[in-house]
């Protein structure tokens, strides 16, 4: 039962991580594309 708490416990952690990362992950690859974007379509 011990090893098992063991592997749940990273599990967890790394989902709250990736809830934490990943709007701004999203955020900053909405920058980039907006830029490439607006270089690539000269519309800005």
């Amino acid at each position: 039962n011990a090893e098992e708490e063991r592997r749940d416990e990273p599990d967890e952690t790394d989902v709250e991580v990736e809830k934490r990362f990943f709007p701004i992950v999203a955020g900053v690859a909405g920058q980039v594309l907006k830029k490439i974007f607006c270089t690539i379509s000269k519309k800005c």
